[in-house]
């Protein structure tokens, strides 16, 4: 939504829609809002979400000396009481989500289950194996039923299937274990192709909230998705590789007890203790407003009139104001004094509701 209308801006700049069109008071608008924003470190328009990771490093003193890299000390000292996160945009309307995510995490698990045969095949170290041999994802020659399992302790939200020979013609479905049986995971490809593989691709979905584990071929309890075969490929897809993708394995979602935030953006995981393992502390979350502030909406067509008036001058500013030849007169830059005047009125008013709104400012240590 933006902060401001075409109407209000005509308005502010006296200008109607003959002197400039629509389509570009609607650029102008769109370019205010966003200094607007990164001026204040804000948005002011209809609720968005976001996702933002933030690296975490646990402190040397909470580490083991021995085989963590940790320091040993006499007096434990003063630290922080909590992780805390300040998020990119605010206002902050809620959290939607805060995960504990670990980085550089295999597979737990993989199966081929070749359904004619009724038999299962264990290719977890090939799957892993950055230079390892290709196996089939299913079988040699595909059957409806077939699958390829992929399991892990941990909820994942995505893996990458970098394939050495694609498939051709088959179609597949993704599933996930619900604790009672088999249910269709929405998935998001990142090549056309990828989910059915029959091309390498990025696969990601969003862990569904009744997910469960389960064990496949006496694997053990684990977190299994798998791609069911529905119809046959004519070329069986062979795999090199199966890996996370970044940000994808969550050791832990909180639930909301265990975080206090602001509507600033300031997040504090108050309530779990974050391990050696994790990595990367990623929150999920809803920032914006129901309505945009009066003052944010007289400085967006504000900003929006100045570039308009600036455009319908253009460079007449040094051009000649009045002349004659014989009967014939010309005021070629007369028409831009009063245009000149708003321009200065406009730029008047923006300072003060600059300084109404504030501005963010950024501090750097060094």
């Amino acid at each position: 939504m933006a902060y401001s209308t075409n109407t209000e801006v005509y308005y502010k700049s006296g200008l109607s829609s003959n002197d400039v069109s629509t389509t570009i008071i609607d650029s102008f608008i769109t370019e205010a809002d966003a200094m607007i924003d990164s001026k204040t470190g804000k948005h002011w328009g209809t609720t968005s979400t976001a996702t933002q990771t933030f690296d975490y490093t646990t402190n040397i003193y909470e580490k083991s000396s021995v085989d963590e890299g940790g320091t040993l000390a006499s007096v434990k000292p003063e630290t922080d009481k909590y992780p805390v996160f300040v998020l990119k945009y605010s206002p902050v309307v809620q959290i939607n989500s805060v995960r504990f995510i670990i980085q550089d995490y295999q597979l737990d698990k993989c199966w081929s289950y070749d359904s004619s045969a009724s038999e299962y095949t264990d290719n977890t170290d090939e799957a892993n194996s950055v230079r390892g041999t290709s196996f089939y994802a299913f079988a040699s020659s595909v059957g409806v039923g077939d699958v390829l399992y992929i399991g892990s302790q941990y909820l994942f939200a995505g893996i990458y299937l970098s394939l050495f020979t694609v498939g051709v013609g088959g179609t597949c479905v993704w599933e996930y274990y619900n604790g009672s049986g088999w249910e269709t995971l929405t998935v998001t490809e990142g090549t056309s192709g990828g989910d059915d593989l029959n091309a390498s691709s990025k696969i990601t979905w969003t862990p569904p909230a009744d997910w469960d584990e389960t064990s496949i071929n006496s694997s053990g309890d684990l977190y299994f998705i798998r791609v069911r075969v529905t119809g046959a490929h004519s070329t069986s897809p062979k795999v090199n590789q199966i890996f996370f993708e970044n940000n994808c394995v969550w050791q832990e979602e909180l639930n909301g007890s265990e975080v206090t935030w602001n509507s600033n953006g300031r997040v504090a995981i108050t309530g779990s203790s974050v391990t050696g393992d994790v990595n990367k502390v990623q929150i999920y979350y809803t920032y914006g407003s129901d309505s945009t502030p009066t003052l944010v909406a007289d400085l967006s067509a504000n900003l929006a009139a100045q570039m308009a008036l600036v455009r319908m001058m253009g460079g007449s500013f040094n051009d000649l104001t009045s002349g004659g030849l014989g009967d014939e007169q010309w005021t070629t830059g007369e028409p831009y004094v009063n245009l000149r005047a708003t321009l200065r009125e406009l730029q008047t008013e923006a300072n003060t509701l600059w300084q109404q709104l504030g501005i963010r400012v950024n501090f750097y240590a060094t």
